[in-house]
């Protein structure tokens, strides 16, 4: 049996308001640069000039210097706030500066939609990021534009009749009912998806893909369908990130994981001197040996001076039950193992 490679992935990444002081990965660089592959969502963009007016715009150098000497491998770009053709060819251009590879953006609609590859321990990793979550005006890559690479949902207001009826609503002749909310994946851009994810399946030898999304503390429809989609055409893990208050279950499907929501790894301030609270997260460990799939996460919770620090099961107890119960409905068990939380199926 070949030795296992080993990725870690962390959620939202947000350097903007670092000082030289500031060293918002110590904590974790050990494990980083243990690890073969580290990959983050990168939820703001490496830009220090006037062209873009507003936006979660980080120091290029010292942004850039932290997440190179921490040993993080990758990042992705697809996400709400990497905004504006001069901020998003910025972070690109300092990445490549840096030869940290990026997924999610890029010059044009075909660069954004490019996977991650690299090799490491003998294995090839492929990494595609998509987001949800995106502006109309001028954010999605397009043929002869920079911009993120994005994936369409759909919004459905429907009558609360039938199965769709929530308890506890009076019937439904009532009028001034609310309508049920439902979402869907795009059946177009689905597709689409699927056909990049076959396509890359058959390059390398492990494939995650990575996805900003979400609303709130539910797992919504459009992110099963996508999610799904994702496993059943070959992906061995799906991560996803976005909603910083709520951490979400995981699910198991043919035995390979899907993490609805990672949460925020490092992110602290905002435009406007806006201050965020010390949201709790998950760094997800996920081993592959060419036969088996082992995945693991660690919780982490920010600090003021934007340092992250690792928490022990223990200490979230409350919050880890809430995820463990919603989890198991998703057919998925979580077994404390010292600092490590263990995913594999129930029963």
């Amino acid at each position: 049996m070949r030795p296992a490679v080993e990725i870690l992935l962390g959620g939202d990444v947000n350097l903007m308001g670092m000082t030289p002081d500031s060293a918002p990965f110590a904590a974790l660089r050990a494990s980083f640069q243990s690890a073969d592959f580290t990959f983050v969502n990168l939820e703001c963009c490496l830009y220090d000039g006037d062209e873009v007016e507003d936006g979660y715009f980080a120091a290029p150098h010292l942004a850039g210097q932290a997440l190179k000497q921490s040993g993080i491998g990758g990042v992705g770009l697809a996400n709400n706030v990497n905004y504006g053709v001069p901020a998003i060819m910025s972070s690109l251009g300092t990445l490549a500066a840096l030869q940290i590879p990026v997924t999610g953006a890029g010059c044009n609609s075909r660069g954004a939609r490019a996977p991650l590859i690299v090799e490491r321990a003998g294995y090839r990793i492929g990494i595609v990021q998509r987001t949800a979550i995106y502006w109309p005006q001028a954010h999605e890559a397009l043929p002869d534009k920079a911009g993120v690479a994005a994936i369409a949902a759909h919004t459905d207001y429907l009558p609360p009749v039938g199965a769709q009826r929530r308890p506890g609503l009076p019937p439904s002749n009532r009028p001034g009912l609310p309508p049920v909310i439902e979402t869907r994946a795009d059946p177009a851009g689905l597709k689409i998806f699927v056909d990049e994810l076959h396509g890359l399946r058959q390059q390398v030898d492990v494939v995650v893909a990575s996805f900003h999304w979400g609303l709130f503390d539910e797992v919504l429809g459009y992110m099963k369908d996508y999610a799904h989609a994702a496993i059943d055409a070959g992906a061995d893990l799906v991560v996803g990130h976005g909603p910083h208050d709520h951490l979400l279950p995981i699910e198991m499907r043919g035995g390979r994981p899907i993490f609805y929501n990672l949460g925020a790894l490092s992110f602290r301030h905002g435009p406007g001197g806006k201050t965020f609270h010390d949201w709790l997260g998950l760094l997800v460990r996920f081993e592959y040996d060419g036969a088996s799939r082992r995945a693991s996460f660690r919780l982490v919770r920010q600090c003021e001076d934007m340092s992250i620090r690792l928490v022990s099961p223990d200490e979230e107890s409350q919050a880890l039950a809430i995820i463990a119960a919603a989890s198991n409905g998703l057919g998925t068990q979580l077994e404390v193992s010292g600092m490590d939380v263990v995913v594999q199926a129930a029963g």
